[in-house]
């Protein structure tokens, strides 16, 4: 299975928005296990929002802005770079806009992993499009020693690290860094990283109804006898959060239910 989730977010509200809500469902769902949340901000672990995730029983690990590297991109590698410190810890990547809605799916998935592999999940769902060969990054699942060898072989500090990676141009357009947040693409960097640095990779296939089985900001619509009954597995959530409130407070309000 897994030992703990680590997901990230900057200060963009359509992201950070949603981190009370990515800290109840993995504690409603999977609560023996550890959460990371890779803060890409200048605050500091004295600030109150920061006091406040951690008074979650997390852990918080913050991580500055580097010049060049435009944030959006900067903050959706971090949680890689975060899991690769946790060596032999295992560790799933979940999306920080992204939650589950039971526990059952994920640990099914998770529990096909073989030891010292990269887990990638749906690479099938980009069959016969420009995109083939990559795979959704959502619940990738390795130990952070695999995650080191994946971004960080060189035992890199962390600027260098986040440089040395930051301007790949091998399969498509969308490797680098350095483009602009809608021409930067983590899968596709991945796919480069993989093949350069050697990274054993199990593919298992997503297995899912999406329509059936998601609440999905695409086509929005709770079934709340549905949700209770745990007939969903995931919520790919509306955002931002605050414009969205009032649409996703059954969620919530089923995170905080005890029952």
């Amino acid at each position: 299975m897994f030992d703990r989730i680590v997901t990230s977010t900057n200060e963009n509200s359509t992201y950070l928005g949603f981190w009370e809500l990515q800290i109840l469902s993995h504690k409603k769902f999977f609560p023996e296990k550890k959460i990371t949340i890779a803060f890409l901000t200048d605050r500091t672990y004295e600030d109150e929002l920061v006091k406040e995730m951690i008074s979650y029983d997390i852990d918080v690990q913050i991580y500055k802005p580097i010049n060049g590297i435009p944030e959006g991109n900067h903050a959706k590698i971090l949680r890689y770079l975060c899991a690769s410190q946790y060596d032999n810890e295992i560790c799933c990547i979940t999306d920080m806009d992204t939650i589950p809605l039971q526990k059952e799916y994920l640990t099914n998935q998770t529990n096909l992993r073989e030891p010292n592999k990269l887990l990638c999940i749906g690479a099938e769902v980009y069959k016969n499009t420009p995109h083939y060969g990559k795979f959704p990054a959502h619940h990738m699942t390795a130990e952070g020693k695999i995650f080191k060898q994946l971004f960080n072989p060189n035992n890199l500090n962390y600027e260098d690290s986040v440089k040395e990676i930051s301007n790949f141009k091998v399969f498509d357009s969308k490797e680098s860094l350095v483009n602009s947040r809608d021409g930067f693409s983590d899968e596709s960097l991945i796919r480069v990283l993989i093949e350069k640095n050697s990274v054993p990779v199990q593919h298992i296939v997503r297995n899912v109804d999406i329509y059936n089985d998601w609440i999905d900001r695409s086509w929005w619509n709770i079934d709340i006898e549905k949700l209770k009954n745990l007939k969903y597995i995931e919520s790919n959530l509306l955002r931002p959060y605050d414009e969205n409130k009032q649409q996703i407070e059954p969620i919530l309000q089923f995170l905080k239910d005890e029952s």
